[in-house]
């Protein structure tokens, strides 16, 4: 699949994708069970961003049936997102509705409730989300974002349907 230029997949699997586009860390989640090690991988990628840039978003869209993570990961997430402070914007998207979509409305708010520096906005929709970090962010395309993370999911989609095993980022992408 071709992905739009300068995008970087920094991890992929049928049920996750973590990939960077100029300031903005964009990360799907489909029904995975979330650890702290998957917190850790992704703290790793905005250190090396943020290494290089005054600051960096993150856009994080989990879709309908995605376990809640334990809330010692919950509050794991919460500190490392703290930690990097005023340099960071997160927009949470949760697709999905019933008593799913409340019960992890509830378990995000509570996310946010422990973060005292960083930006927090929980959307309904990718479409709100990615508005919402364009708002965040200066410079953020948001019609150039809702391409790039259709291009991711389809990506998911197609490592779910065929080996459906992970991939490093070598392996994927434009580097």
């Amino acid at each position: 699949m071709e992905l739009e230029a300068g995008v970087e997949i920094r991890y992929a699997s049928g049920q996750e994708i973590v990939a960077v586009h100029g300031p903005v860390v964009i990360r799907i989640v489909d029904g995975l069970e979330v650890t702290v090690e998957h917190y850790e991988r992704l703290k790793k990628v905005f250190e090396d961003l943020l290494g290089l840039l005054p600051a960096a978003g993150l856009l994080m869209v989990i879709h309908h049936d995605t376990p809640s993570p334990p809330l010692t990961v919950r509050r794991y997430a919460a500190q490392q997102i703290d930690l990097l402070g005023r340099q960071v914007s997160v927009v949470v998207v949760l697709e999905g509705m019933g008593f799913w979509s409340t019960s992890r409305r509830l378990a995000a708010h509570g996310v946010a409730s422990l973060l005292n520096q960083a930006s927090f906005a929980l959307e309904r929709s990718v479409e709100a989300g990615i508005q919402a970090m364009a708002l965040d962010l200066v410079g953020v395309d948001p019609d150039q974002l809702q391409r790039i993370y259709t291009q991711l999911w389809m990506h998911m989609l197609t490592l779910r349907g065929g080996a459906g095993g992970q991939h490093e980022p070598d392996s994927l992408g434009p580097s």
